[in-house]
């Protein structure tokens, strides 16, 4: 979003968010606060609640954003006369390239991080935002539907082609700090990761 089409409201808003997760990584959940993060954003504390009434929704504001933008990143028309191997390709290239966003990966370390130390917090988030279909979960009821993907469980076969992009491309970098894929491996392992799903699952 142009910052310059922001309201000064929403500006306010974002460099909170923004603050929050710096905080957040600097210090942990528990070790952050409300006046900590008013200061790193350089608005009052009184403006950070009016737009967030506990740092547990702040946190839960970010782990939003970070879901939303997974399950956005694999939205994908299905096409009836396109092959499935041009499209899951085209798909798994979006995945890709949102893991490989330094903004993505940062959020998603935090996300990660807080699983360990307020793992009740994350998993209580994770139930309110896990009812909502990804895009490649729609993609495969459509393939699926129009006879082209063998009867499959659609959560069960998103998560393993998601994974097979998230084993080279997303916990390398997480967990070891790995160097993200340059396009050439990027394209690799998509190209093998397409290949394999549509072996266990084409009809």
């Amino acid at each position: 979003m142009n910052s310059q089409k922001l309201t000064l409201t929403e500006r306010k808003r974002l460099a909170i968010i923004d603050a929050a997760i710096e905080e957040f990584h600097e210090c942990g959940f528990q070790g952050s606060s409300m006046d900590k993060i008013s200061a790193r954003a350089q608005v009052s504390k009184r403006t950070v609640y009016n737009h967030f009434a506990s740092k547990e929704v702040l946190f839960s504001e970010i782990m939003a954003q970070v879901w939303e933008k997974a399950l956005a990143a694999t939205c994908y028309p299905y096409s009836k006369t396109a092959p499935l191997a041009t499209q899951l390709y085209d798909i798994a290239m979006q995945e890709a390239a949102l893991l490989r966003s330094e903004a993505h990966m940062r959020m998603s370390r935090l996300v990660i991080a807080e699983c360990f130390h307020s793992a009740d917090m994350v998993q209580q988030n994770l139930a309110k935002l896990s009812v909502a279909e990804s895009g490649l979960i729609v993609w495969l009821k459509a393939a699926q539907e129009d006879g082209r993907l063998k009867p499959l469980d659609y959560e069960m076969a998103s998560t393993q082609f998601i994974g097979l992009i998230k084993s080279f491309a997303f916990w390398p970098q997480v967990i070891t700090q790995a160097p993200q894929l340059d396009d050439a491996a990027t394209k690799a392992i998509v190209e093998s990761s397409v290949s394999m799903f549509l072996k266990q699952y084409q009809a």
